[in-house]
């Protein structure tokens, strides 16, 4: 399965998002981490490398769990 441009986009903003929900996590160490790690991953063009950290982060919205 390719992920697209949007794709990871629209992760990100739902990561975001997320974080106004947070009631026992700091908010500001959860979004620092969050924007870390995708402007880490930022340069990734190999479609396996980008589902593979999509794949990664996406169960953090299912399970809420980092």
């Amino acid at each position: 399965m390719a992920i697209g441009k949007r794709e990871v986009l629209n992760l990100y903003k739902q990561l975001i998002r997320y974080s106004n929900t947070l009631r026992f996590t700091d908010k500001t160490f959860y979004l620092q981490k969050v924007r870390k790690e995708f402007e880490k991953n930022r340069t990734l063009v190999d479609a396996s490398e980008v589902d593979f950290y999509y794949q990664v982060y996406l169960p953090v919205l299912r399970y809420h769990r980092f």
